[in-house]
């Protein structure tokens, strides 16, 4: 997968940290399915998406509010970015990568 396949999140994800949210359906079935279209159309699978962005509200209103979370978020992301360059790892997939809008 190219840096341009990727979601904006796991793009942006290489300049400030980021959270990506994922929840379930009550299917056996997989997305890009008519199957799962219609579990998705669920009044169950509508209240399991509030619940996931009620969730991702809370995490953002601490990082908000609370200086310690958000500087713990920062430096454990420092750090994991140092990580990767010392592994060639960001590198890579930062070539030709264009956030400078972006910033932390």
């Amino acid at each position: 997968m190219s840096i341009a396949d990727m979601p904006i999140s796991g793009n942006v994800s290489y300049k400030c940290p980021a959270m990506q949210a994922a929840f379930s359906l009550d299917t056996d079935t997989f997305n890009h399915q008519s199957a799962f279209r219609e579990a998705a159309g669920t009044e169950d699978a509508f209240q399991r998406a509030l619940r996931c962005g009620n969730g991702l509200a809370v995490a953002g209103f601490r990082v908000l509010t609370d200086g310690a979370v958000a500087d713990k978020i920062k430096q454990e992301f420092e750090e994991f970015q140092e990580f990767l360059s010392g592994n060639g790892q960001i590198d890579a997939r930062l070539d030709g990568l264009k956030l400078d809008d972006v910033e932390f």
